[in-house]
């Protein structure tokens, strides 16, 4: 194996651990709310939109329908959001946030932010810029 390739792959299992521990320390936070963070995304979502389908969900969150369903089922069983039936085609499933999950958005609010805050305290913010930069040259290339 070449150097380079080692550090690409080093470089992307620090990338993967970095995502999880910070999404595993947000769904801690979250969880005194009863949310985990692919719910409160799902709440954003449907908060953000008055009209909104399963799949609607599925592709602004970018998980599978069976994922999607299983989501719904939780946030459903929560109070959090309603399925209904579509007034012009009666086999279209509709999403709506309910009051409960408008409330749970509210006193989360912030989490997210609190905790990447949380992350990056030590580090200063000439190598922020760095990281910045490096992941947006990443991103960059395959779009």
């Amino acid at each position: 194996m070449s150097g380079e390739f080692v550090l690409h792959e080093a470089a992307a299992a620090l990338m993967r651990q970095a995502v999880q521990a910070i999404s595993k320390d947000i769904d801690g936070r979250l969880r005194e709310h009863r949310l985990t963070l692919v719910q409160r995304r799902a709440l954003t979502v449907l908060s953000e939109r008055q009209v909104l389908t399963p799949g609607d969900l599925s592709f602004a969150l970018d998980v599978d329908a069976g994922a999607t369903t299983r989501l719904l089922d939780r946030l459903v069983a929560k109070g959090m959001c309603r399925r209904y039936r579509g007034s012009g085609d009666r086999r279209q499933v509709q999403l709506e946030i309910a009051e409960l999950g408008l409330s749970a958005l509210a006193m989360t609010q912030g989490t997210v932010s609190a905790v990447m805050a949380e992350w990056f305290s030590g580090v200063e913010g000439r190598d922020l810029e760095i990281v910045r930069r490096v992941l947006s040259k990443l991103l960059a290339t395959r779009r």
